[in-house]
């Protein structure tokens, strides 16, 4: 588990301006995929309440942008579970 101090969200990608970065996860098959959670301060990992989004990366392992989860209308899900992180569908 990784805090970081709150770090706002862009409010052009449709989440609410008290949502901010609290989570951090590279911990996948060799490091190579890292998912940052947004969520109101406090909020367990456990509670439907994040927005998350994972780092693309091209095949010489440079960052090349991010794919919400679960998005709907270009706007990224708020209610999801930052421990199922691995299990949500990206686009």
């Amino acid at each position: 588990m990784t805090y970081f101090p709150p770090s706002p969200l862009p409010a052009a990608y449709g989440v609410p301006a008290n949502y901010a970065l609290l989570e951090l996860d590279n911990s996948g098959p060799n490091e190579e995929t890292i998912y940052l959670g947004y969520a109101i301060q406090g909020s367990a990992e456990s509670a439907s309440a994040w927005a998350i989004k994972q780092i693309i990366y091209d095949n010489n392992g440079n960052a090349t942008g991010f794919l919400w989860a679960t998005v709907t209308n270009g706007i990224p899900a708020l209610n999801l579970v930052w421990n199922n992180r691995t299990e949500y569908s990206f686009n």
